[in-house]
Parts: structure tokens; sequence; C-alpha cells
């Protein structure tokens, strides 16, 4: 109600501003059409009182160039004439009584077209009154246009806040809460897009989490992308991961990594060892027992960067960068830039300021001078935590539906198999 009351004064206000205008307006015009005839009158008054005596040799410019000008209160300090073609040409001027600003008008007497340049005291107050009014009318219209943009601001701010959230939903990010202040419309839809959040949140992960039940095989599930997801959807439970013979754990809570250990390996060296293989089956099971260690100090762009960093096989490489000729592009959302800069080394940090959504590998590794491999070996650690988008990144952003989730998983392990 208070948005309709809004703008149903502001309608109001314009209305009564262009009102004023057009009484303005015509009552300016009525003004000049007034002294017009007055003018005509008294000089045609005049005229006619002068030929009461006719000479045969006079014109009517012969007579008004004998006209003193007074018209009653009205003084008349220059005439001028028009000439058949349209010409003005001065008649006289009486330069002793020159006004500040006096008024000129057109008028037409026994035929003769004339421009007549008046002063009154009438007209004093007349452009007094004018002045004031403009400026009042100028005065409000610009206090008008400074409301209008306060009232416009505080009714967008509000819809791009409702945007930015939708922005959020289609780029998959379903765990930030939408709030947002406004009018009953804009909490209205505020809650509707709070509801689809929670309601796309509980799908997904529903999704994701089934998924994970399903044993699937690291060929078609790299494990950077399991963890992708798991660190998306913000699940809790053990990542186990069966390599030939030995027995992988990779424990996560809220998304987070907390712990693994892999043989004899525990830490950080168990989860660089899981990262880095080609082959095996995986399964998550939210129910078993945690397994904390020295990961959970460490933040989880930190931890997969540090693996990357050790992959040098281009099977896992071209999966996320296939080629010296990909463009990486930034992705929108998912990532704290503090919490990067803090984590990337270096030259990793160089080349993530260079980014420019425009720019191939072989033209970075031409511009910074590295050789393509190298550039191609530091976007595969980007697209690897979420930082640039990829085939392999996308389809951990934006889960497919459950059924179909399902059905990859099971047709991964039966491949498994």
């Amino acid at each position: 109600m208070r948005s309709i009351a809004g703008r149903t004064a502001l309608y109001l206000l314009i209305a009564a501003l262009l009102s004023f205008w057009v009484v303005g307006l015509i009552i300016e015009r009525r003004v000049e059409q007034v002294v017009v005839a007055q003018i005509e009158r008294g000089m045609q008054e005049w005229l006619a009182a002068r030929r009461a005596a006719p000479s045969p040799d006079m014109t009517v410019l012969d007579y008004l160039r004998q006209f003193d000008g007074r018209l009653g209160e009205w003084h008349i300090i220059q005439l001028d004439y028009y000439d058949s073609q349209g010409r003005l040409h001065p008649l006289w001027s009486l330069s002793s009584l020159q006004d500040a600003s006096p008024e000129s008008y057109d008028v037409e007497v026994a035929g003769q077209r004339l421009r007549v340049t008046i002063a009154a005291p009438v007209f004093e107050v007349y452009r007094g009154v004018r002045k004031a009014a403009t400026w009042l009318f100028v005065g409000v219209g610009a206090g008008l246009c400074v409301f209008a943009a306060v009232v416009l601001h505080l009714q967008l701010r509000p819809l791009k806040q409702l945007t930015a959230a939708g922005a959020t939903l289609l780029a998959g990010q379903f765990d930030r809460q939408i709030e947002v202040d406004g009018t009953g419309e804009i909490k209205r839809l505020a809650r509707v897009l709070e509801e689809v959040r929670l309601r796309f949140r509980q799908l997904v992960g529903g999704a994701i989490t089934q998924a994970m039940i399903w044993e699937g095989n690291l060929e078609l599930y790299p494990l950077s992308m399991l963890l992708m997801m798991l660190r998306f959807t913000r699940q809790t439970g053990m990542l186990v991961i069966m390599s030939r013979s030995d027995l992988g754990l990779i424990y996560v809570k809220n998304g987070s990594l907390r712990g693994a250990s892999f043989g004899d390996y525990r830490g950080l060296r168990a989860f660089y060892a899981l990262f880095l293989l080609e082959e095996g089956a995986f399964k998550f099971n939210p129910k078993m027992k945690p397994l904390e260690d020295e990961l959970q100090t460490l933040s989880w762009h930190a931890v997969l960067l540090w693996a990357a960093r050790r992959v040098h096989s281009l099977r896992f490489i071209e999966q996320y960068v296939p080629g010296f000729r990909y463009v990486a592009k930034r992705a929108q959302h998912g990532y704290d830039e503090h919490q990067i800069r803090v984590d990337l080394m270096p030259d990793e940090l160089r080349l993530w300021e260079e980014l420019d959504d425009q720019r191939s590998v072989m033209q970075y590794a031409r511009d910074l001078r590295w050789t393509p491999e190298t550039v191609q070996r530091y976007l595969y650690r980007f697209a690897v935590v979420g930082l640039i988008e990829s085939s392999m990144s996308q389809v951990g952003l934006n889960p497919p539906p459950a059924n179909v989730v399902s059905l990859w998983a099971r047709a991964a392990w039966r491949r498994g198999k």
C-alpha cells in the first residue's frame, strides 16, 4: 500500500506541475492579447485624431513619426515597422526612456505592421511575478527530479537485490538465505524465491546424496569433481574409495575437508595419494564415524590446490582444460576472493589477475612469456577449485535432476564391473 500511495502522490505532483506550466502559458498568452489590443486601440485613436485634418502627402508612417509614445500609464520607448517583405526597420526610439527589460509586441495599425517596445509600471510587476513563478517552477521541478531519483533508487534497490538472488539461484548457489526488505510486493517475491531456494537445495542435495550412495568409477567421476559436489551441497559423511587392494577414506563435514587416510598414509599425504588416483570405485556413506586430522586446519581451496599442483597427467588436465585454444572464463560464484589470493602461489596469482575471459591458453603463454603447458596446468588448478568455468565444474555447480544422477551413477558402477 505504501508503494501505491507513493506512486499516486508522485503522479499527482507531476500532474500539478504540468497544470501549473500550462496555466502559466495560457495566462501569458492572454496577457499578450490584451496588451496588443490595448496598444492597437490607443494608437488607432491617436491616429484618428491626427487625421481629422487630413494631409494628402502624409502616410501612416509619417503620422506615426510624430507620435509621442504616450498611451495613458504606458509609454512606448521604441517603434519599428515591417516593410512589404517582412523586414524590420526602425521608425523612432526614445533612448532617454530606456527600460531595463522592456516588452515588445507586434501590432497592426491602419494596415501597417509595427513592432512596439513598451514600458509600464504594470509590466514591472508582471515581470517580477513571472520571474518568481519561473524560478519557483524550476525549483519545484529540480526538487521533483531529486525526489523521483531518490524514490527510484529506493524502489530499484530491492529489485536489484532480487535480481542478484535470482542470478545466484541460476548459478546453482542455494546456500545463501534470500532476505530482501522492501514493499509488500517485493517481500512476497523474496519469500517465493526463498521457498524456491530451499526446495531446490533439498532436491539437489538429495540428488547428489542419492548419486553418492551408489558406487561409481573414478574414471567417470574424478575425485576433484566429487569433492566439489560435496562442498556445493554441504554434505557430511565419508567418501570411501577402493583402489585395487587399498582402501581410502576422506571425511567431509558440511562440504569441508576434515581428514583422510589411504593405506598407511594419513592427512595430507593420504589426500594427495587419493587425489592422484586414476582408477578406483567410490561410495559416499553419511553414517560412518568422523575422521579428522591436519586437513581441518587448511581451507578447502588450499588442500585441493596443493594436490592439483602435483598432477601431471594430461588425461586429468584435459578434462578441465582440453587444449591450447581453450578460453578460460572466470566463475561468477562459489569462491572467496580474499582466501583465493592467500592460497594461490605468486605465478598462479599473476595468471589469475590476467584472466579476461577472452584470451586462449596460447595467448596467455605469449603475453606472459610462459610455455602453453604451464598456462594449461595453472588453469587446471583454477578449474579444480571452481575458479573458472569448465565442462567438469559446470556439472558440479549445476547438478542434473535426481533420476538422471542416479542412473548416471548406476551406469558408472556397471561399467566399473
